[in-house]
Formats: structure tokens, sequence, C-alpha cells
């Protein structure tokens, strides 16, 4: 679907870019592939769709991957990307998403008064562990880059933090057809002051943009 720059999205169209960037890349060099529902989309909205556990959601920071947090959206990334791409906001970064130049747009909006529901987990959010063990470790571990990962550390085990979106992250890229490909689209606890977007231009490197609110 080719890029729209009027606040027209429906949910229907967002869905289907999503099923269409889903582990899909979007030419022969890039070396991503869509996975916002697989790794941010709690319960899979309809047949044959990614979602993520919450076991996988803990995995991300304990196993391979070592972030120091992860989320999902609770059954309702669909609306919130949909929200979020009709903002000021998401319009113009979708503008710059236009321009033959630009490569992609990261954009963080806020999306608050959406309500649309969260969880999270957070290693530094963690409660007793049952044994009394005062710390848990994850194991040590070479990254997905290759490099050599020290083990985790947690003084706890992990616990769920749900709550109400505050904003989202979303990286927005566009196909050789100039379709629009969503790579990943997260969460975020807090809105984004203000909202703001990374760009990265072919040939020119990346820039910060503060968005509209």
């Amino acid at each position: 679907m080719s890029i729209k720059t009027e606040p027209t999205y429906t949910e229907y169209e967002v869905s289907r870019i999503l099923r269409d960037s889903e582990g899909q890349s979007i030419r022969p060099t890039d070396r991503g592939e869509g996975h916002a529902e697989a790794n941010h989309e709690l319960v899979a909205q309809g047949k044959n769709r990614a979602s993520i556990t919450f076991d996988g959601l803990e995995m991300r920071i304990i196993g391979d991957e070592g972030l120091p947090a992860s989320s999902a959206f609770d059954g309702c990334q669909v609306a919130a990307i949909t929200y979020a791409l009709n903002t000021r906001a998401g319009q113009t970064a979708l503008g710059y998403l236009c321009w033959d130049r630009c490569e992609w747009v990261f954009a963080r909006i806020g999306i608050a008064a959406g309500n649309f529901r969260m969880v999270g987990y957070n290693a530094q959010v963690t409660r007793p562990a049952p044994s009394g063990a005062r710390f848990v470790v994850g194991p040590s571990r070479t990254g997905p880059d290759g490099s050599w990962r020290p083990a985790i550390v947690l003084p706890g085990l992990l616990d769920q933090t749900p709550g109400i979106a505050g904003g989202i992250g979303m990286k927005l890229m566009k196909t050789v057809g100039k379709a629009l490909h969503i790579r990943t689209a997260f969460p975020l606890a807090n809105a984004p002051v203000p909202p703001r977007a990374r760009i990265r231009w072919v040939g020119a490197g990346e820039q910060d943009q503060d968005l509209p609110v």
C-alpha cells in the first residue's frame, strides 16, 4: 500500500501493512526483517498472525539479546499504530519517509490519549525469588553481532509491568515500490516529550528531528 500523507489510515489498512511487513525485508541488501508482531504484540490478531508470549518477553532480557527492557501491546497493536500514523507527528514522519533520499524514519510518538494496553519487563523491576536467592543470574552469551556479552545479574525475578502506553516507537520504511513497511512498533511507558524522529538519509547519515504534537 502506498504511503498516505493524509490522516485517514484505518485499522484494516494497518493490519495488512503489518502482515505484509512481518518477516519480510524490503530489498536484497536489507539485513533486517519486519518483526513488529513477533516481538511486540502479546495477543495474535487473526489467523496465522505472529505474536509474543510472556516467556518470550522475559527471554529478550535474559536471553541472547540481553535487552534492559522489553514490551508488547496487549492485543491492541494495530489500533495503536493506526492512531499514531494519523496524528500530526505520524503524518510528518510519513512525509519525511516519502522523500526519495530517505531510507527510514524511527519515530517516537505520544499515544496516551488512545488508552492502549501494554505489558513489559524491566531488568530494574523485580520481585524476590521464592528460594530466597539474592540474585537471579542469566547466562553469559555471544550476541547476534558475535560480541561477547556478560551474564545478566538481576536482584530478583522479573516482574510484569502492565499499564497504558504513553507512546509508541516505530521504524517506518518503504519498499522498492514505495509501499509502507513497518519494521517494528513497540509501546513506550512514557510519552516522548517532544515527539521525535531519527531520519536516515541515503549518503548523508542520520538526523534527529522534533515532530509536531
